[in-house]
């Protein structure tokens, strides 16, 4: 048989850990990557597609530029696309 009551406590104690600061020893690695290209500029006759430089933290992905405030930022690649003939 149990019996529950709001204002008395049966004797159950709860204790609660909070991890405070990196314990892992992990520390975060940034770095400038190029990431996806943009579209053609252009159907035909040779066009052009950019990829910009993103900050990416290794385990995390894409982050804000400014992780990467101290590190050269690489010029954006570009690459020729569309190159077939334009129909006359």
């Amino acid at each position: 048989y149990t019996f529950y009551s709001p204002m008395e406590n049966p004797g159950v104690t709860y204790t609660y850990y909070v991890m405070s600061g990196n314990k892992s020893g992990y520390k975060p690695k940034y770095l400038w990557d190029f990431t996806e290209w943009s579209k053609c500029d252009a159907k035909c006759g040779g066009g052009t597609m950019v990829s910009e430089p993103s900050c990416i933290e290794q385990q995390n992905g894409v982050v804000s530029a400014s992780f990467c405030k101290d590190i050269p930022k690489p010029a954006p690649k570009t690459r020729v696309c569309n190159e077939h003939p334009c129909p006359a």
